[in-house]
């Protein structure tokens, strides 16, 4: 163990801030600020652990701090002290998993940018590490489970103002476990894709990774076979890449080109064929062309630059005017008799945008099927069970559209559980064992929640109606 690492594990007395003599707001910031200060990201609240991002790598995720976790985690008094670490926290679901038989579930929780991408990565890097996992080819379950992550976060995370890698769903990871305790599988789930940024990007924000990875990739890969060879118009660019141009070489770097290799390999370690890969990167293409379409006439509709339909034609391998007529006119079909409706100029934008964002959510859907079709395990070996949820961060910007409103009452609602898990039931205990006097003071959104999703009355189910 590196010097680095040995300091960071010398207890302190302020690890568990339960020892605190006053536990309020203003005691346990200063102590977190106090630690944080020391490099010390990690603090403990009896079974809560806070961690502060520190925006910068630290020295303290080698394999030996993780064997160093688990011994402590599972023979506390002969192991050592219980130093606040996210390893603790993967050792103690594992092995609670494991003697009581129970699934366990870790609920990672926090604003954007706060490093809840960083520390679901690292539960599920020590999990698949203190366990044993079986594989073939020289490709092991817990390797392929390890390579989903840049899978998910090339397709679902982008740069916000807030955080150069925000994710922009919501995702559910299941590890599954047989009788021995050993890892046979994965399944994953995800929520709340937030299409609107495909379409369009706030100042200062881009779209999802993986387009500026494909571009560094046809600019500068070897790997021309896995494009269609379509030239690109680099005067012009692409208008669902509203803050990037291509002419300014901005995102062809070298670490793009780098993130576009890591991802070729990671979706071949996780079993996606050679033409499954093709597929996916052609519907990229085609996303980012299908914004390149302009319409003219606002009353009725008509293509602009008829030379973008083609390379969509050529992309899709379906002739022209079908793809002209998708995109400007409305085909409805009663008794028998066709009406054909056409678009205006706004209306077509509309629908193309609609198209655009569906193939992406679509490919996105796929790609998280295709991952669990080749991590998920077989009924007889999905015996226990441990869950984390990553969910995306609340944020608040100058202009908040209805997809990021969903984002922050899926936080509220995850307060909410929090706040009923840690205090309702805290103070519910009490009363049980005739404890008088106590007083857990606590902000309850209740009220909030309800006035969304109270049925019927609910904003929500008004919306809906």
């Amino acid at each position: 163990m590196s010097l680095a690492e040995r300091k960071y594990f010398e207890p302190r007395d302020d690890d568990n801030l339960t020892g605190l003599a006053e536990l309020t707001t203003e005691t346990i910031l200063e102590s977190v600020k106090n630690r944080y200060l020391c490099d010390k990201i990690y603090t403990h609240i009896g079974e809560i652990l806070i961690c502060i991002n520190p925006f910068k790598p630290l020295p303290i995720y080698s394999p030996e701090i993780g064997t160093l976790c688990d011994r402590i985690v599972q023979n506390p008094t002969a192991g050592g002290h219980l130093v606040p670490h996210i390893f603790n926290v993967a050792s103690k679901l594992y092995h609670t998993m494991f003697h009581t038989k129970k699934p366990q579930v870790c609920v990672i929780s926090g604003e954007s940018g706060a490093g809840k991408t960083e520390s679901a990565k690292f539960v599920i890097q020590d999990i698949v590490n203190v366990c044993v996992s079986g594989g073939s080819n020289g490709v092991t379950l817990s390797h392929k489970i390890l390579m989903v992550n840049p899978i998910l976060e090339a397709f679902g995370n982008a740069q916000t103002l807030f955080n150069d890698n925000s994710s922009r769903f919501g995702k559910f990871i299941e590890l599954t476990f047989d009788t021995r305790g050993v890892v046979t599988g994965a399944i994953m789930a995800q929520y709340l894709l937030e299409k609107s940024r495909i379409t369009s990007q706030s100042v200062g924000e881009r779209n999802f990774h993986v387009f500026y990875y494909l571009l560094a990739g046809i600019a500068k890969s070897s790997k021309k076979e896995l494009f269609s060879g379509i030239e690109i118009d680099k005067s012009r660019g692409f208008t669902y890449l509203s803050n990037f141009r291509y002419a300014d070489n901005n995102c062809t770097t070298n670490e793009s080109l780098e993130s576009f290799h890591t991802l070729c390999n990671c979706l071949d370690a996780v079993g996606f064929e050679k033409g499954e890969i093709i597929d996916v990167f052609l519907v990229l293409e085609l996303v980012l062309h299908i914004g390149n379409v302009v319409f003219f006439k606002s009353d009725q509709a008509e293509v602009k630059n008829l030379a973008q339909v083609n390379i969509l034609s050529e992309l899709l391998g379906i002739e022209p005017t079908y793809i002209i007529q998708a995109l400007t006119v409305s085909v409805n079909t009663a008794r028998n008799e066709t009406i054909t409706i056409p678009y205006n100029s706004r209306k077509a934008q509309d629908v193309r945008d609609a198209t655009a964002k569906a193939l992406y959510e679509r490919t996105f859907a796929w790609i998280v099927h295709r991952i669990n079709m080749s991590l998920s395990p077989s009924p007889e070996n999905n015996t226990n069970q441990i869950g984390i949820l990553d969910i995306f961060g609340f944020e608040n910007f100058q202009r908040n559209g209805f997809e990021q409103f969903c984002i922050n009452l899926a936080n509220e609602q995850l307060q909410h559980y929090f706040n009923q898990y840690i205090f309702s039931m805290e103070l519910d205990e009490y009363q049980k064992e005739g404890l008088e006097g106590i007083d857990v003071g606590f902000k309850d959104n209740s009220n909030i929640i309800n006035l969304f999703l109270n049925r019927p009355y609910g904003l929500i189910s008004l919306l809906d109606e």
